[in-house]
């Protein structure tokens, strides 16, 4: 099951965005309490016996989210794929999103392997495109269109 996080999910959300060593979007409790608020954002929290984990995203334009947070809460047991696929499932089918863009940083073959598996596009490289702990990395853009999804449905 996925739904929208409230203020008691949190610092649970912090804590999990946090743990993952090779984010890049730590966003830290009074972002994260902003997007609560902000029609254009959302935090998702998944739970339950297919997977658990978080993620948040942000409308970039219209129909278009960009997922900048994606974190299960146990890294290896599968949950990964099942989560992208709530996320996906969720944009596609009940926000009507047209586009669903992420990045993966250059040191995250797992993360990579996992959008790739799940039906995301490999779009291209982007070199020195965030700041991780003061350091300039390399990212991977993909992406996942909304025909894509509706052939991953049939």
């Amino acid at each position: 099951m996925i739904r929208k996080a409230t203020e008691a999910d949190l610092e649970r959300v912090d804590l999990l965005i946090r743990a993952h060593p090779q984010a890049l979007m730590d966003k830290g409790m009074a972002e994260l309490t902003a997007m609560l608020d902000d029609q254009d954002c959302l935090i998702l929290i998944a739970e339950g016996a297919d997977c658990n984990g978080i993620a948040t995203l942000r409308m970039l334009y219209d129909q278009v989210w960009y997922l900048d947070n994606l974190t299960v809460t146990e890294p290896g047991k599968g949950d990964g794929p099942r989560l992208i696929r709530a996320v996906t499932d969720l944009l596609f089918g009940s926000y009507n999103a047209h586009r669903i863009m992420c990045d993966v940083v250059f040191d995250n073959p797992v993360a990579l392997k996992t959008f790739l598996g799940a039906g995301f596009t490999h779009e291209g490289n982007m070199r020195q495109c965030w700041k991780r702990n003061g350091t300039w990395v390399d990212c991977d853009a993909l992406a996942m269109l909304a025909p894509e999804w509706r052939a991953l449905q049939a």
